[in-house]
């Protein structure tokens, strides 16, 4: 997994692990506070707006504890939101994960509460990512799939098969989407 910051004063870096995830000072190296339930060592976690989203029991979504408190709280665990090998996606309302069967579940980011499931084609290993309200997801076989955001279900909006194995995940720039494989690179406008 990758490493995430935790923004703020004096920034922390999240170390995720099959413990579970630490927080340590980037300065010095001292743990802050451990949430020690376990996590996976696939898919990374996530951080936006004063929460880690952990790939664990499903998603879970945590707090840094209060005052000196060593245990994060616990804000929400969806056992049924289930990422396989790619990591959770988060906007402001909203977090998204695609399991081992490729179903794309959208959880609501405050609650956990899932919002809707949408089937995609594959298997996948690259994380997608948001770009305006279309979510881009690319499987291991090549084919990105364009989904709706903002609706009440989700809705594959367009496919591109690539015609290759692609498992980097997906950037955003200047209005483009980029898609890579391990010999080619493509812009999307």
């Amino acid at each position: 997994t990758s490493p995430a910051v935790w923004p703020g004063e004096d920034s922390l870096v999240l170390l995720q692990s099959s413990e579970g995830v630490t927080a340590v000072e980037a300065q010095s190296g001292k743990t802050v506070w451990e949430y020690l339930d376990g996590a996976s060592t696939i898919p990374s976690l996530t951080v936006l707006n004063g929460m880690a989203y952990v790939p664990s029991n499903g998603l879970t979504a945590i707090k840094p504890g209060v005052s000196d408190s060593m245990i994060p709280e616990i804000v929400w665990q969806g056992s049924q939101l289930n990422p396989s090998t790619v990591s959770p996606v988060v906007t402001d309302t909203q977090a998204f994960v695609i399991n081992g069967a490729g179903v794309l579940s959208c959880a609501d980011a405050t609650t956990g509460e899932r919002l809707w499931q949408c089937r995609l084609s594959g298997k996948f290993s690259a994380t997608p990512i948001i770009s305006g309200d279309k979510l881009y997801c690319i499987n291991e076989q090549g084919v990105a799939q364009v989904v709706q955001l903002g609706a009440e279900e989700g809705t594959v909006l367009n496919s591109h098969d690539f015609s290759t194995t692609i498992l980097a995940a997906p950037a955003a720039a200047d209005g483009a989407i980029y898609f890579r494989s391990d010999n080619q690179l493509w812009k999307v406008e």
